[in-house]
């Protein structure tokens, strides 16, 4: 699910702003839960487990399988990226601690966050937060978070862009898209 989907403007905070994912996820945990108690309910008597009368109890087996999945939601997102003169001779800009993320997993193998370019004005971006400082290319990346599984779970991060030759100070869209998807066992 991208961060960048279903934006409400009316909610506060810096850039786009995803409806809350981990609140869906949730509804439809319950809808589930609640279809497969109906369902047994409804069924019980018909496959033979209406009990005499006196009986203590009956016996039954119910199993649901849930498909993993992961959606994010963009806490504050900056909408540009402001390029000074400073940044063009140094090489890069430098954004601490600038993209607030609710990331929401159901798959206990963890999650991946896929970061995607959105312009050639950078060649490289060093992401920082999500563990140890991770580089990818211009081609953008992924970075896997094994084991992590939750509603909401906060997650911080900070940018450094390495500027392309030929890049003029000014003010670029957000360069970089990140979505999330569960990991999954092969």
């Amino acid at each position: 699910m991208s961060i960048y989907e279903d934006t409400d403007p009316t909610l506060p905070g810096e850039g786009p702003v995803l409806a809350n994912a981990a609140r869906a996820d949730a509804d439809r945990y319950r809808a589930i839960r609640t279809a497969v108690v109906t369902l047994v309910f409804c069924f019980a008597p018909a496959l033979g487990m209406a009990q005499s009368p006196g009986a203590a109890g009956a016996n039954f087996g119910v199993g649901a399988t849930v498909l993993a999945s992961a959606g994010i939601a963009a806490q504050t997102l900056p909408q540009s990226l402001e390029v000074s003169a400073s940044d063009v001779e140094r090489g890069f800009v430098e954004v601490p601690n600038t993209v607030r993320l609710a990331v929401t997993s159901t798959s206990r193998d963890g999650f991946a966050l896929d970061f995607w370019p959105r312009t050639t004005a950078f060649t490289a971006i060093i992401v920082r937060g999500a563990g140890p400082d991770a580089s990818l290319d211009g081609n953008g990346g992924t970075i896997v978070q094994r084991g992590r599984h939750g509603v909401a779970m906060p997650l911080l991060l900070g940018f450094r862009f390495n500027l392309a030759r030929g890049t003029t100070p000014g003010i670029y869209p957000w360069p970089v898209q990140i979505d999330a998807r569960p990991v999954t066992r092969a």
